[in-house]
């Protein structure tokens, strides 16, 4: 993926995919796989619809973060759900903009 605006130079990401086979959805993505300084991973839980009941991020903190948790491999969940019997409408949900005020995710 290619992110492109005018009078900037271009920034490419990679992004890899992890699908469950049987199902054919995705059940996670990782945004620069290997690279520890840029790697962001996002775990889709799903339940027996295939609806996304969470959502969890992991990434490691830099050194030089001000944060306190800094050079250490954080995770966060960043959405719950839950739906109702026939799995059609969201019953209860929780989102977080800023996780733990941190605005850069």
């Amino acid at each position: 993926m290619t992110k492109k605006a005018p009078g900037v130079i271009d920034v490419a990401r990679t992004v890899a995919h992890g699908v469950n086979t049987s199902t054919c959805v995705d059940v996670s993505e990782t945004t620069e796989p290997g690279n520890v300084a840029l790697q962001v991973s996002v775990a889709h839980g799903r339940d027996a619809f295939g609806n996304i009941k969470s959502e969890t991020r992991t990434w490691h903190e830099p050194a030089d973060s001000p944060l306190s948790t800094a050079n250490q491999d954080r995770t966060l969940v960043i959405q719950s759900a839950t739906y109702d019997p026939t799995g059609r409408f969201p019953v209860t949900g929780q989102e977080r903009a800023e996780p733990l005020g941190d605005p850069r995710l």
